[in-house]
Formats: C-alpha cells, structure tokens, sequence
C-alpha cells in the first residue's frame, strides 16, 4: 500500500504543480484559487484526516490508447480511475475553511510541536510561509510524534526520499506563487 500511497503523493504534487503554474496572479480571484489548489494537495496528503476536507471535483482519467479498455481494467483493480480537477467550486468558503481545526488531537499531548503547527498555519493563512512550507512542518512533525494514522499509511516509505522529492516538484512553483501572491496585494 505504501507504494500506492507515495505514488499518490507525487502525482498530487505534479498535478499542484501544473495548476498552479497555470494561474494568473492578475484574476482577481487568484489568491483564493491559489489557496483552493494548494489545500486540496494539504487535505490530500494529510494522512490523519484532520486537515479540513477541500470538496473538489474529479474527471476521468484519460489514457492515449485504448482509453476505454484501460478506464474499465483500472477501475476493476479497485485503484478507482478518477483524478483532481484543480479549479475553484462554487462552494468554497475561504473564512469557515481556515477556522477549522487542521490538526490530529494528539498533537495537543506535544504543546511545542501544537505551537510550531499552530505558528505555521497561521503565518501559511497571512502568507509570510508558502504551503509547501506549512506542508513540510507539519510532516515531519506527524512522522516525528508518530501519529498513527500516519504511520499506518507511510510504512515502508522511504520518508526522507518523499519529503525531498516533494519538495523538488513543488520548491519553485511554492516559491513563485508565494511571491506573485504578495505583489498583486
């Protein structure tokens, strides 16, 4: 499963990627579009489930040949067959998504990793951090307590491989974002 579970990761840090490179900082729903896509990738890695669920929609995968055969074979393995559309819905609600709790309630038994947790998302919301930023902090930190749901899900992952090679996929677009979003204030 783990395998499954880093490949996911990978291609969610891809797909971020692109969307994000796709915006433009000129829209006048830029910002929140940014957030909308950088915190469908926070949801989704969040293995605790306790970062606020991003209702997103979902297309079919498309294969280049034999489309069909490939969609229907996929789905019978029980891998699902659908991906992330990374575009804004309707019912997005930014002030009651960052008002949420967006943390596992072990982490309230480490007050110092809950304070860096609680810093983090904080300075992420005012912008003074990327989310790759917040995204590191708060993986290393679950990993480090050895959060349960964590664990289950990450065994046999290399950890530090997969943080390094998310942070190579998302370092630039997380860094141009970050400075795009603070000249169009």
């Amino acid at each position: 499963m783990s395998d499954w579970i880093e490949d996911q990761d990978y291609e969610l840090a891809k797909g971020l990627q692109k969307a994000l490179l796709g915006l433009n900082n000129l829209k006048s729903n830029y910002k929140l579009k940014r957030f909308f896509c950088e915190n469908i990738f926070l949801d989704m890695t969040d293995r605790t489930q306790r970062h606020p669920q991003v209702k997103y929609k979902t297309e079919e995968r498309k294969y280049p040949v034999f489309n069909k055969l490939i969609g229907d074979f996929v789905k019978s393995m029980g891998m699902g067959n659908q991906q992330v559309v990374w575009e804004l819905v309707d019912d997005f609600i930014y002030d009651d998504y960052v008002n949420q709790n967006w943390f596992h309630s072990l982490v309230d038994s480490f007050p110092d990793d809950k304070a860096a947790l609680e810093s983090a998302k904080q300075n992420y919301i005012e912008n003074k951090i990327s989310f790759l930023d917040y995204w590191d902090l708060r993986f290393t930190t679950y990993n480090k307590i050895e959060l349960p749901d964590q664990l289950t899900y990450l065994r046999g992952v290399d950890l530090d491989k997969m943080r390094t090679k998310i942070k190579d996929i998302l370092g630039y677009v997380a860094t141009l974002n970050h400075e795009l979003y603070n000249k169009s204030i």
